[in-house]
Protein backbone atom coordinates (compact mmCIF):
# COMPACT_ATOMS: atom_id res chain seq x y z
CA UNK A 1 0.00 0.00 0.00
CA UNK A 2 1.77 3.77 -0.86
CA UNK A 3 2.54 5.51 1.75
CA UNK A 4 1.15 8.89 2.42
CA UNK A 5 3.55 11.53 2.16
CA UNK A 6 3.48 15.48 1.94
CA UNK A 7 4.30 17.07 -1.67
CA UNK A 8 3.21 21.32 -1.59
CA UNK A 9 1.12 22.23 -4.30
CA UNK A 10 0.97 25.24 -6.04
CA UNK A 11 -1.56 27.02 -7.55
CA UNK A 12 -0.36 29.76 -10.18
CA UNK A 13 -3.61 31.31 -10.72
CA UNK A 14 -2.84 32.09 -14.47
CA UNK A 15 -6.25 31.50 -15.12
CA UNK A 16 -8.73 33.92 -15.59
CA UNK A 17 -12.06 33.25 -14.13
CA UNK A 18 -13.91 33.74 -17.56
CA UNK A 19 -11.08 31.61 -19.50
CA UNK A 20 -13.27 28.31 -19.86
CA UNK A 21 -16.38 30.53 -20.93
CA UNK A 22 -14.34 32.43 -22.89
CA UNK A 23 -12.72 29.43 -24.53
CA UNK A 24 -16.32 28.06 -24.89
CA UNK A 25 -17.66 31.12 -26.66
CA UNK A 26 -15.42 31.77 -29.16
CA UNK A 27 -15.09 27.96 -30.06
CA UNK A 28 -18.77 28.00 -30.81
CA UNK A 29 -18.49 30.92 -32.19
CA UNK A 30 -16.44 29.49 -34.46
CA UNK A 31 -17.00 28.23 -37.94
CA UNK A 32 -16.42 25.40 -38.32
CA UNK A 33 -17.42 25.20 -34.39
CA UNK A 34 -14.01 23.59 -32.31
CA UNK A 35 -13.86 22.95 -28.78
CA UNK A 36 -10.09 23.06 -27.68
CA UNK A 37 -8.94 19.80 -25.97
CA UNK A 38 -8.00 21.49 -23.00
CA UNK A 39 -11.13 22.08 -21.88
CA UNK A 40 -12.30 18.24 -21.71
CA UNK A 41 -9.77 17.80 -18.46
CA UNK A 42 -11.85 18.48 -15.36
CA UNK A 43 -11.96 16.41 -12.77
CA UNK A 44 -14.91 13.63 -14.73
CA UNK A 45 -12.74 14.19 -17.62
CA UNK A 46 -9.27 13.63 -16.56
CA UNK A 47 -10.73 10.60 -14.73
CA UNK A 48 -12.08 9.21 -18.17
CA UNK A 49 -8.85 9.44 -19.76
CA UNK A 50 -7.81 7.65 -17.58
CA UNK A 51 -10.05 4.90 -18.46
CA UNK A 52 -9.19 5.41 -22.33
CA UNK A 53 -5.43 4.57 -21.50
CA UNK A 54 -6.58 1.31 -20.13
CA UNK A 55 -8.48 0.05 -22.89
CA UNK A 56 -6.96 -2.83 -25.40
CA UNK A 57 -8.21 -0.59 -28.07
CA UNK A 58 -5.83 2.21 -27.11
CA UNK A 59 -2.34 1.44 -27.88
CA UNK A 60 -1.17 4.69 -27.37
CA UNK A 61 -0.12 4.34 -23.64
CA UNK A 62 0.83 0.66 -24.11
CA UNK A 63 3.60 0.80 -26.65
CA UNK A 64 4.94 4.27 -25.30
CA UNK A 65 5.45 1.83 -21.96
CA UNK A 66 6.77 -0.62 -23.69
CA UNK A 67 9.76 2.32 -25.81
CA UNK A 68 10.01 3.71 -21.88
CA UNK A 69 11.31 0.55 -20.07
CA UNK A 70 13.45 -1.23 -23.02
CA UNK A 71 14.79 2.30 -24.05
CA UNK A 72 14.08 4.35 -21.67
CA UNK A 73 17.69 3.77 -19.81
CA UNK A 74 19.60 4.69 -23.32
CA UNK A 75 17.44 8.60 -22.88
CA UNK A 76 18.74 8.71 -19.81
CA UNK A 77 22.09 7.88 -20.11
CA UNK A 78 22.55 10.22 -23.36
CA UNK A 79 22.18 12.80 -20.58
CA UNK A 80 25.26 15.26 -20.34
CA UNK A 81 25.47 15.94 -16.39
CA UNK A 82 22.90 15.91 -13.72
CA UNK A 83 18.84 17.44 -14.21
CA UNK A 84 15.63 18.27 -12.66
CA UNK A 85 12.83 16.96 -14.13
CA UNK A 86 9.64 18.90 -15.28
CA UNK A 87 6.90 17.29 -17.01
CA UNK A 88 4.21 19.04 -18.77
CA UNK A 89 0.66 17.27 -18.74
CA UNK A 90 1.78 14.79 -15.50
CA UNK A 91 -1.32 12.74 -15.18
CA UNK A 92 -1.65 9.61 -13.14
CA UNK A 93 2.77 9.96 -13.59
CA UNK A 94 2.37 5.93 -14.65
CA UNK A 95 4.99 5.92 -17.76
CA UNK A 96 6.99 8.95 -15.45
CA UNK A 97 7.72 6.33 -13.25
CA UNK A 98 10.31 5.01 -15.29
CA UNK A 99 12.24 7.74 -15.66
CA UNK A 100 11.90 8.60 -12.15
CA UNK A 101 13.52 4.71 -11.34
CA UNK A 102 16.37 5.47 -14.18
CA UNK A 103 17.02 9.34 -12.86
CA UNK A 104 17.25 7.99 -9.40
CA UNK A 105 19.65 5.23 -10.39
CA UNK A 106 21.92 7.44 -11.96
CA UNK A 107 22.22 10.47 -9.79
CA UNK A 108 20.14 10.20 -6.56
CA UNK A 109 18.56 13.42 -5.71
CA UNK A 110 16.44 15.83 -8.05
CA UNK A 111 14.30 17.97 -8.17
CA UNK A 112 10.95 16.40 -9.82
CA UNK A 113 8.34 19.26 -11.11
CA UNK A 114 4.92 18.28 -12.33
CA UNK A 115 2.47 20.75 -14.07
CA UNK A 116 -1.23 19.66 -14.65
CA UNK A 117 -4.24 21.80 -15.13
CA UNK A 118 -6.23 18.88 -12.77
CA UNK A 119 -5.57 19.68 -9.29
CA UNK A 120 -7.01 16.88 -8.25
CA UNK A 121 -5.21 14.49 -10.18
CA UNK A 122 -1.79 16.79 -9.39
CA UNK A 123 -2.15 16.29 -5.91
CA UNK A 124 -2.76 13.02 -5.60
CA UNK A 125 0.28 11.60 -7.84
CA UNK A 126 2.29 14.24 -6.11
CA UNK A 127 2.25 12.87 -3.11
CA UNK A 128 2.33 9.51 -4.35
CA UNK A 129 5.26 9.37 -5.62
CA UNK A 130 6.78 11.78 -3.20
CA UNK A 131 6.00 8.77 -0.92
CA UNK A 132 7.74 5.70 -3.32
CA UNK A 133 10.97 8.15 -4.08
CA UNK A 134 12.09 9.93 -0.64
CA UNK A 135 14.90 10.83 -2.25
CA UNK A 136 12.90 13.11 -4.78
CA UNK A 137 11.79 17.41 -4.03
CA UNK A 138 8.54 16.84 -5.18
CA UNK A 139 6.74 20.14 -5.93
CA UNK A 140 3.15 20.12 -8.00
CA UNK A 141 2.06 23.03 -10.24
CA UNK A 142 -1.57 23.98 -11.11
CA UNK A 143 -1.14 25.61 -14.41
CA UNK A 144 -1.18 25.28 -18.06
CA UNK A 145 2.27 23.72 -19.46
CA UNK A 146 3.53 27.44 -20.82
CA UNK A 147 3.20 29.39 -17.98
CA UNK A 148 4.30 27.10 -15.59
CA UNK A 149 7.10 26.09 -17.63
CA UNK A 150 7.64 29.95 -17.72
CA UNK A 151 7.25 30.34 -13.76
CA UNK A 152 9.85 27.95 -13.65
CA UNK A 153 12.49 29.02 -16.12
CA UNK A 154 15.21 30.58 -13.32
CA UNK A 155 14.11 28.16 -10.58
CA UNK A 156 17.02 25.93 -10.55
CA UNK A 157 20.75 25.75 -11.31
CA UNK A 158 20.93 22.61 -13.37
CA UNK A 159 19.81 21.64 -16.35
CA UNK A 160 16.37 20.28 -16.88
CA UNK A 161 14.61 17.56 -18.15
CA UNK A 162 11.19 18.34 -19.90
CA UNK A 163 8.86 15.56 -19.97
CA UNK A 164 6.28 15.93 -23.05
CA UNK A 165 5.06 12.25 -22.97
CA UNK A 166 1.59 10.55 -24.04
CA UNK A 167 1.73 11.77 -27.31
CA UNK A 168 0.13 15.29 -26.69
CA UNK A 169 1.34 17.44 -29.23
CA UNK A 170 -0.72 15.04 -31.72
CA UNK A 171 -3.56 17.06 -30.48
CA UNK A 172 -2.28 20.25 -32.38
CA UNK A 173 -2.77 20.77 -35.93
CA UNK A 174 0.95 20.46 -37.68
CA UNK A 175 1.29 24.49 -37.16
CA UNK A 176 0.25 24.67 -33.86
CA UNK A 177 2.75 22.09 -32.96
CA UNK A 178 5.51 23.87 -34.28
CA UNK A 179 4.37 27.38 -32.36
CA UNK A 180 3.96 25.35 -29.33
CA UNK A 181 6.97 23.68 -29.35
CA UNK A 182 8.64 27.24 -30.29
CA UNK A 183 7.06 28.71 -27.00
CA UNK A 184 8.28 25.57 -24.99
CA UNK A 185 12.03 26.00 -26.20
CA UNK A 186 11.42 29.96 -25.39
CA UNK A 187 10.24 28.82 -21.59
CA UNK A 188 13.80 26.59 -21.37
CA UNK A 189 17.21 27.63 -20.83
CA UNK A 190 19.95 26.41 -22.90
CA UNK A 191 21.04 23.38 -22.38
CA UNK A 192 17.83 22.05 -21.18
CA UNK A 193 16.83 19.00 -22.68
CA UNK A 194 13.16 18.37 -23.68
CA UNK A 195 11.90 14.29 -23.96
CA UNK A 196 8.97 14.25 -26.72
CA UNK A 197 6.81 11.16 -27.37
CA UNK A 198 5.31 11.30 -31.06
CA UNK A 199 2.85 8.79 -32.42
CA UNK A 200 3.61 7.89 -35.60
CA UNK A 201 1.22 7.00 -38.90
CA UNK A 202 0.51 3.29 -39.23
CA UNK A 203 -2.73 1.44 -40.80
CA UNK A 204 -5.80 3.65 -40.31
CA UNK A 205 -7.66 0.79 -38.43
CA UNK A 206 -5.17 0.19 -35.85
CA UNK A 207 -5.58 4.47 -35.23
CA UNK A 208 -9.30 4.35 -35.44
CA UNK A 209 -9.81 1.63 -33.49
CA UNK A 210 -8.07 2.96 -30.30
CA UNK A 211 -10.23 6.02 -30.49
CA UNK A 212 -13.30 3.76 -30.81
CA UNK A 213 -13.43 1.72 -27.97
CA UNK A 214 -15.74 -0.64 -27.48
CA UNK A 215 -16.43 -0.01 -23.91
CA UNK A 216 -17.08 3.80 -24.99
CA UNK A 217 -15.10 5.64 -22.64
CA UNK A 218 -13.71 7.69 -25.73
CA UNK A 219 -17.71 9.13 -26.24
CA UNK A 220 -18.25 9.44 -22.59
CA UNK A 221 -14.85 11.81 -22.64
CA UNK A 222 -16.50 13.82 -25.45
CA UNK A 223 -20.00 14.39 -24.19
CA UNK A 224 -18.79 15.25 -21.10
CA UNK A 225 -17.93 18.41 -22.30
CA UNK A 226 -21.09 19.13 -22.66
CA UNK A 227 -22.07 18.78 -19.20
CA UNK A 228 -19.87 20.91 -17.92
CA UNK A 229 -20.71 23.07 -20.30
CA UNK A 230 -24.42 22.87 -18.83
CA UNK A 231 -23.24 22.73 -15.44
CA UNK A 232 -20.27 25.65 -15.45
CA UNK A 233 -22.35 28.08 -18.02
CA UNK A 234 -25.78 26.99 -17.42
CA UNK A 235 -26.38 25.35 -20.80
CA UNK A 236 -28.98 23.65 -21.79
CA UNK A 237 -27.06 21.19 -24.02
CA UNK A 238 -29.43 17.79 -24.58
CA UNK A 239 -26.53 14.77 -25.41
CA UNK A 240 -29.48 12.67 -27.37
CA UNK A 241 -29.38 15.53 -30.09
CA UNK A 242 -25.17 14.96 -30.68
CA UNK A 243 -23.90 11.72 -32.23
CA UNK A 244 -20.24 10.88 -30.90
CA UNK A 245 -17.84 10.69 -34.21
CA UNK A 246 -14.22 9.50 -33.95
CA UNK A 247 -12.92 8.90 -37.99
CA UNK A 248 -9.25 8.90 -39.24
CA UNK A 249 -8.39 11.46 -42.03
CA UNK A 250 -5.52 9.42 -44.08
CA UNK A 251 -5.21 12.75 -46.35
CA UNK A 252 -4.48 14.89 -43.26
CA UNK A 253 -2.86 11.82 -41.49
CA UNK A 254 -5.15 12.93 -38.35
CA UNK A 255 -8.09 11.56 -36.17
CA UNK A 256 -10.73 13.64 -36.02
CA UNK A 257 -12.81 13.38 -32.61
CA UNK A 258 -16.36 15.22 -31.72
CA UNK A 259 -19.86 15.11 -32.06
CA UNK A 260 -22.35 15.67 -34.72
CA UNK A 261 -25.78 17.19 -34.30
CA UNK A 262 -28.62 14.95 -35.25
CA UNK A 263 -31.46 17.73 -35.66
CA UNK A 264 -31.56 21.87 -36.26
CA UNK A 265 -31.50 22.69 -32.53
CA UNK A 266 -30.57 25.47 -30.43
CA UNK A 267 -28.49 25.50 -27.12
CA UNK A 268 -28.58 28.08 -24.48
CA UNK A 269 -26.20 29.78 -22.06
CA UNK A 270 -27.42 31.05 -19.23
CA UNK A 271 -24.42 32.86 -17.91
CA UNK A 272 -23.76 34.35 -21.16
CA UNK A 273 -26.89 35.12 -21.86
CA UNK A 274 -26.13 33.57 -25.61
CA UNK A 275 -27.84 31.24 -28.02
CA UNK A 276 -25.57 28.92 -29.84
CA UNK A 277 -27.09 27.56 -32.81
CA UNK A 278 -26.90 24.47 -34.64
CA UNK A 279 -27.77 22.51 -37.93
CA UNK A 280 -28.32 19.24 -38.99
CA UNK A 281 -25.02 17.23 -39.19
CA UNK A 282 -23.10 20.17 -37.91
CA UNK A 283 -19.99 18.92 -36.51
CA UNK A 284 -18.23 20.60 -33.01
CA UNK A 285 -14.49 19.16 -33.10
CA UNK A 286 -13.39 18.38 -29.94
CA UNK A 287 -10.03 16.47 -30.52
CA UNK A 288 -7.38 15.95 -33.07
CA UNK A 289 -4.60 13.78 -33.07
CA UNK A 290 -2.43 14.34 -35.28
CA UNK A 291 0.05 11.22 -36.20
CA UNK A 292 4.00 11.93 -37.98
CA UNK A 293 5.64 10.57 -40.69
CA UNK A 294 9.53 10.50 -40.08
CA UNK A 295 10.09 13.16 -42.50
CA UNK A 296 7.80 15.33 -40.99
CA UNK A 297 8.81 14.47 -37.41
CA UNK A 298 12.41 15.59 -38.96
CA UNK A 299 10.83 18.86 -40.29
CA UNK A 300 9.34 19.95 -37.13
CA UNK A 301 12.36 19.32 -34.42
CA UNK A 302 14.59 21.14 -36.81
CA UNK A 303 11.81 24.15 -37.30
CA UNK A 304 11.86 24.29 -33.96
CA UNK A 305 15.43 25.11 -33.39
CA UNK A 306 16.29 22.06 -31.84
CA UNK A 307 18.79 19.20 -31.62
CA UNK A 308 18.21 15.84 -31.77
CA UNK A 309 20.38 13.71 -29.54
CA UNK A 310 18.68 10.20 -29.81
CA UNK A 311 15.48 8.80 -31.18
CA UNK A 312 14.05 5.29 -29.99
CA UNK A 313 11.36 3.55 -30.73
CA UNK A 314 8.81 -0.02 -30.43
CA UNK A 315 10.11 -3.06 -33.25
CA UNK A 316 7.03 -1.70 -35.48
CA UNK A 317 8.50 2.16 -35.45
CA UNK A 318 4.68 3.12 -33.96
CA UNK A 319 5.61 5.52 -31.50
CA UNK A 320 8.80 7.59 -30.77
CA UNK A 321 10.61 8.99 -27.98
CA UNK A 322 12.92 11.66 -28.78
CA UNK A 323 15.39 13.42 -26.93
CA UNK A 324 16.24 16.96 -27.83
CA UNK A 325 18.97 19.83 -26.69
CA UNK A 326 17.90 23.36 -26.27
CA UNK A 327 21.08 24.89 -27.70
Amino acid sequence: MTKTASAPITNLHVARDDDFSAAVLEGLGASPKRLYPRLLYDERGSRLFERICEQPEYYVTRVEMEVLRLEGRKIIDALDGEVDLIELGSGNSMKTRIILDHLSDRQGHFEYRPIDISEEILRKTSQEIQADYPNISVHGFVADFLAGLEFLKLKTSRQRLILFLGSNLGNFEYGEALEFLKQIRRGAVTGDWILLGIDMDKDPAVIEGAYNDAAGFTREFMLNLLDRINRELGGDFDRSGFQFRAEYNQAGQRMEIGVLSRRKQKVFLEEMDRTIRFSRGEWIEMEVSCKYTPGRLQWLLREAGLQTVRQVSDSRGWFTLNLCRVP
